[in-house]
This record gives C-alpha cells, sequence and structure tokens, in this order.
C-alpha cells in the first residue's frame, strides 16, 4: 500500500488507475504475493503490516519490538505523535475478505499507546487521519471530516469523503485533505487546510478545484503536488496552479532534499515496471528521469539521493542523471527517517536503518 497516509491513498490511486488505461497504475504486489509493508515512520521508529498474518508490530528506531497485534484488518495505521504509539482504522466486518477475529461489526478505532491497546466503537466508521492524543485527531465519516481538539469534536460536511486523501507538511505544523468533488477520480478534487501545529487541529482555507488527490507538499511547505493524470503544482497560499508537471501519470511523490521524486508505474508481462522522475524543488522544471525497471516501486526524495526498491533490494538514483544501482540491502519497502537516513523493510517484516550520504548515489553516467 502506498503513502503516507497510506491505505486511504491507495484507495484513491486505485480508483485513479481504473479511468487511466495504459497510463499507469499504482504499484501492486510482486509476483509473489501479498508481502509486508511500512504502515508509518518518524525519527522514533516504525510500524509494518503484514497481510499474510495479518499482524501489526510497532518497533523502535532501533528495532527493538515494542508491541504485536494480530487479526488486524485496517483501513490506515497511523503513529501517534510519535511512532511506535498507534492509532489504527479498522475495516467494517462485513466487508474484510477474510476473517480478521472479532471487532466491531462496523470497524471501531484502535488505540495503542505505550503497548496498550484500547478500543473505541465507531458505529458511524469513523476513520482516522493523524492523531496527537486521544483527544486530538483528524479523522472522517461517509459524510462529513471530524476534528477532534481538547476531546471536543467538530464535524464539517465533506462530500465523497471515503475517497480522502491525507497529506501533512513537511514541517508538520499543517496537513490537507482531499476529496472527489464528482462521481469519478478524474475530475476535480477539493482540498481542505487544517492546522495541526498550534493548540489541537482547526480548520483552514479550502483549495476548490484543484486536478487530483494531493501526493506531497513540496519541502518549503508552500506547494501541493497532485497525483494522476498530469499532475500539477498548487500554490497553497491561494490555491493557484503554479505549474504542470512534464509526465504523463504519477501514482505516488515525495519531496526532499535533492527535489520531488514522481513514481509511475505501468502494468507489464512480467508484473509491473516503475520509473522515477526527479523535478526541481522550487521551479519544479524536470531534473532526470529514470529507464523503466521491471517490479520496482517506492521511489522516494530520500537526502542526496532518490530511493526505491527492486525485487526485494533497496536501490538508488542519481537525482543528477537518473543514474541507477541496486544495492545488497534488502527491502521490500521504505520510509524515510529524517533528512538523510531510511528504513528498509526486509522480508521477515523487521527494517533496517540505513544512512543515506552522497555515496550512496550511483555515479553520473
Amino acid at each position: 500500500m502506498r503513502r503516507t497516509a497510506r491505505l486511504a491513498a491507495a484507495l484513491a490511486l486505485a480508483a485513479l488507475a481504473v479511468g487511466c488505461t495504459g497510463q499507469g497504475a499504482p504499484a501492486p504486489a510482486e509476483p509473489t504475493g501479498p508481502r509486508p509493508y511500512l504502515a508509518d515512520a518518524d525519527l522514533h521508529g516504525y510500524l509494518t503490516y503484514d497481510p499474510r498474518t495479518q499482524a501489526l508490530t510497532g518497533y523502535t528506531r532501533d528495532g527493538a519490538r515494542q508491541w504485536r497485534r494480530e487479526s488486524i484488518d485496517p483501513y490506515e495505521v497511523h503513529c501517534v505523535r510519535t511512532c511506535p504509539d498507534a492509532v489504527v482504522s479498522l475495516r467494517p466486518a462485513a466487508s474484510r475478505p477474510t476473517p480478521a477475529g472479532p471487532a466491531d461489526p462496523a470497524g471501531g478505532v484502535l488505540w495503542i499507546l505505550g503497548g496498550t491497546a484500547t478500543s473505541d466503537p465507531a458505529g458511524d466508521g469513523t476513520k482516522i487521519h493523524w492523531a496527537a492524543s486521544r483527544d486530538d485527531w483528524i479523522g472522517s465519516t461517509a459524510t462529513a471530516l471530524l476534528l477532534t481538539n481538547r476531546g471536543k469534536r467538530q464535524e464539517t460536511p465533506l462530500r465523497n469523503s471515503a475517497s480522502a486523501v491525507f497529506r501533512t507538511s513537511p514541517d508538520g505544523t499543517s496537513a490537507i485533505v482531499s476529496t472527489m468533488t464528482g462521481e469519478t477520480p478524474e475530475g476535480t478534487w477539493s482540498g481542505q487546510a487544517v492546522d495541526i501545529g498550534g493548540d489541537g487541529p482547526a480548520l483552514g482555507r479550502s483549495i476548490p478545484g484543484i486536478p487530483g488527490p494531493v501526493g506531497c507538499w513540496s519541502n518549503d511547505g508552500k506547494h501541493l503536488v497532485t497525483l494522476g493524470k498530469k499532475p500539477s503544482v498548487v500554490t497553497v497560499a491561494d490555491g493557484s496552479l503554479r505549474a504542470g508537471l512534464t509526465t504523463e501519470f504519477a501514482s505516488e511523490c515525495s519531496a526532499g532534499p535533492s527535489g520531488i521524486a514522481v513514481g509511475e508505474y505501468r502494468p507489464s508481462p512480467s508484473g509491473n515496471t516503475g520509473q522515477a522522475s526527479l523535478f526541481d524543488g522550487s521551479s519544479f522544471r524536470p531534473v532526470s528521469t529514470s529507464k523503466y525497471l521491471s517490479n520496482a516501486s517506492g521511489f522516494k526524495s530520500t537526502g542526496p539521493c532518490v530511493s526505491f526498491v527492486q525485487n526485494g533490494r533497496l536501490g538508488f538514483m542519481n537525482p543528477g542523471d537518473g543514474a541507477l544501482k541496486t544495492t545488497e540491502i534488502l527491502g521490500v519497502d521504505t520510509w524515510p527517517a529524517g533528512p538523510a537516513a531510511l528504513y528498509a523493510l526486509h522480508p521477515d517484516g523487521r527494517a533496517e536503518l540505513v544512512p543515506v550520504t552522497p555515496e550512496n548515489c550511483p555515479a553520473a553516467h
């Protein structure tokens, strides 16, 4: 699943791919079947989910396991203030493809704080997208955006909230919730800004008419990059369209010191192929583009390089000319761990902390 609001984003991108024949799709699991992935991570730790065993596990940054919950079937998983504390929005029992143990029939919310798990029934199908505590969080139901500030709940009507994609700014003080305005993801979307840097979450301005769901913020926090067909750059301050990126489709994006990395995925006889394009973080002009790689996914702007995984190994791209190399480090998924490090998730579900320095980037051609 991809990316920061990972499960929600994957649902939105899957919908986008339906109407995008030949233009790309989100990266599917490798042909071997489902694999573990990183559900969320930060400087303090990380969360992993293994769909094969329906196990959600929280680790500290150094890889020490703090807790493990089995029979979990999540819509979304997020760290609460710092990892590995977590909040899990559970899939309703009636919609689960396989049994996942006893749970609220409507889904419910599971809080795992300090290794102790407690449940909140969610008869309204609440999905939580961000949380600083049990009293301060942002979520949505089928009809509304929910903000809970110091335990006081505020509801704002939200059309097509099932399509909600949540992205936080690089400095962690703002967020954007994007939702479809029509019935199909190929149409326009709407953005709702939320302040999360003050005394609990508070609604900000709305940004109507954006061309797709927001995939990432620029590194300076001033612009948003949309996903789907003809990805574009939107200015946060006034909602104006700054520029269109010179790529036909964006399945995912991320911003970092080297620029904005956009991943595009296409089906192929071998499973899927992935390509990364890097854009300047200020002018949004193209910098470099990789060749298409089979079974590659998770292109991310990480420190001085662009990182990715391919056939179970961690790889890096030179941001200057798109040169590629695959390392011997095991990796089926990655997640940034600060400005110059990442977590590389091994097939056994445990991650390795990997520093990312200029030496990691392959030499230019």
